[in-house]
């Protein structure tokens, strides 16, 4: 299995006697941003970086050495850290060898290579996978992709393996994510409000007025969260004893997002003081998203 790794990696980058860092779609970083990533996850620049999404990476160390990190999308720190079992690393070597066999620049062709014809779609959804080593990159961006499966519309074949390895790397996250998985089939959430350090440490503006019994907290550039002290909730005793069913904003950090951003789930947060008590005042929670 570790022979094989390495011919594939090999016979990846070079193509028709022609050697490449990662591929022949490879760009140059001239804007120097790619540094952050090894930075972040303290990794050096040879290993080869899978950056699903913007809080997701896979990191290729070496032959045998494979690494999974979750990163806040708020704090931009690393939250979980995981190295490969070894009887799993040819799932993620497939997974990489997927992606090397998919041509990038067709992924967001709007014109159909035989008809002519073009698919103009509106409000549909962006996916997004990068490779990263040294000072280089690609990109592998899909805008709609169901969409052109579901016309076989301009190389939807390219789109149908691209989507493929998308959602692989996707689920081998969600694997170690039980938690998670079980959080989201509740209708009803809580959590606990940041402490003082955590919103100084993510730069979370607390905008409170006095006369108000609305306040929120402003989430960088990403939107708000408003917290309505009209809406209370008195929660039942037993949450007192399973705490896990309270989620530390560390947990919004990494999860929150997604979760706040369906507005079929109702969201109460619970002040830090609350915690203390039998009896916890919770109020309701939305969500307002800038973008």
């Amino acid at each position: 299995m570790i022979k094989l790794f390495m011919l594939t990696i090999i016979f990846s980058i070079s193509t028709y006697g022609q050697t490449y860092v990662i591929s022949q779609y490879e760009k140059y970083d001239n804007d120097k941003k790619i540094s952050n990533y090894f930075n972040k996850l303290n990794e050096d620049d040879n290993s080869i970086i899978l950056k699903i999404n913007d809080n997701k990476f896979i990191v290729y160390k070496n032959d045998i050495e494979i690494y999974k990190f979750s990163v806040g999308y708020l704090s931009g720190l690393v939250i979980n850290k995981e190295k490969i079992d070894n009887l799993k690393l040819i799932e993620y070597q497939d997974l990489l060898d997927s992606l090397y066999k998919i041509n990038p620049l067709k992924l967001n062709e709007t014109k159909n290579n035989i008809t002519n014809q073009t698919l103009e779609l509106q409000d549909a959804s962006n996916y997004n996978l990068q490779l990263i080593k040294n000072n280089y990159f690609v990109d592998y961006n899909s805008y709609a992709p169901h969409e052109y499966i579901e016309f076989k519309a301009a190389f939807y074949e390219e789109r149908v393996k691209f989507l493929n390895v998308f959602k692989k790397a996707n689920k081998l996250f969600d694997e170690s994510s039980k938690e998670y998985l079980e959080i989201i089939k509740s209708d009803t959430i809580y959590f606990e409000s940041p402490t003082k350090e955590l919103i100084k440490k993510l730069n979370i503006v607390e905008d409170k007025n006095k006369y108000s019994n609305k306040y929120n907290f402003r989430l960088q550039n990403r939107g708000f969260i408003v917290v309505d002290k009209n809406n209370q909730y008195k929660s039942n005793r037993h949450l007192i004893n399973k705490k896990d069913e309270i989620l530390n904003f560390e947990f919004f950090d990494l999860y929150g997002f997604e979760i706040l951003k369906n507005s079929k789930k109702t969201i109460y947060i619970i002040e830090l003081e609350e915690l203390k008590k039998n009896k916890k005042k919770c109020y309701k929670t939305s969500y307002i998203n800038i973008y």
